[in-house]
């Protein structure tokens, strides 16, 4: 029977975000999968936007074995390898984008992958080391050996994939201004107007809209960094915000729970833009 995945994510009492690969039909973690992300991962105190990406790129791994009818542990237990032309198979396999819902096998399965949309060179990059880092531990894990030759083989295993990453840097001449043009800016501040006839939200999402915009535009924080906010950062006697990194927090329910990838900092606070948050 066919199977398909998916990632899972709740929240832990102690407030920690967790994720693991699940079996979409059964609910139930896949084993292996959920085990690396733990010891490998978790344990290691990364972030959990760091294990999520991971999950969702062992969740394509597993999409790709599955298409190409591979049985990972037989393959490993009898130090079947992959082989280079297979290496070359799972790079292009990276470079597509994922597509929702179950992987639907076909003979012309490779062709389906062509013709999907490529991602960046940077999520390619992800992709791959983090394919390289599970084949790796996984063979090493289920083979149990000190056997120099075959510890030599899943080596390079490893190394033939690491090799095929793109480089993440890209060239200057191709950086673009991303910023937006003062016309623009004109014509977001206009439309952001509270009871403006171009602003399609109720009154009061129109307000809460429009100082999020504000703050985002005068502060130049990230996008987690507004959503952290709370009001014992605002200080109105001084007409400053402090920044906060609330990593876990148990107070907050959000799965998904917006982070201070920065410093933590105390910003000025122009009187207009205090004013405007004091009366929300």
């Amino acid at each position: 029977m066919e199977k398909n995945y998916r990632v899972t994510t709740f929240v832990m009492d102690s407030g920690e975000r967790y994720c693991m690969v699940v079996d979409r039909a059964s609910g139930l973690p896949m084993y292996y999968p959920t085990l690396f992300l733990t010891t490998q991962i978790r344990n290691r105190e990364d972030a959990f936007s760091t294990m999520l990406a991971a999950a969702n790129n062992l969740v394509m791994l597993l999409r790709f074995v599955e298409s190409r009818d591979i049985d990972l542990e037989q393959r490993f237990l009898t130090k079947d390898f992959f082989k280079p032309h297979e290496l070359d198979d799972l790079r292009d396999f990276a470079q597509c984008k994922q597509r929702k819902g179950p992987l639907t096998v076909s003979s012309t399965s490779w062709l389906a992958d062509a013709m999907t949309d490529i991602v960046d060179n940077g999520t390619q990059h992800s992709r791959l080391t983090t394919f390289a880092n599970y084949l790796h531990w996984y063979a090493m894990h289920i083979l149990k050996t000190t056997e120099l030759e075959v510890v030599e083989k899943i080596n390079a295993m490893a190394a033939q994939i690491k090799t095929r990453r793109p480089s993440k840097k890209r060239r200057n001449h191709d950086l673009q201004d991303r910023s937006l043009s003062d016309v623009q800016l004109d014509a977001l501040f206009e439309v952001i107007q509270p009871r403006s006839e171009l602003n399609p939200f109720s009154i009061d999402v129109q307000r809460r809209n429009r100082l999020m915009i504000l703050l985002l535009f005068y502060l130049g924080i990230r996008g987690g960094e507004l959503l952290n906010i709370r009001i014992q950062d605002i200080d109105f006697s001084a007409n400053r915000i402090r920044i906060v990194r609330r990593a876990d927090e148990q107070a907050d329910s959000r799965t998904n729970e917006p982070n201070a990838k920065t410093r933590e900092r105390l910003l000025p606070l122009a009187e207009s833009l205090a004013q405007e948050l004091h009366s929300y």
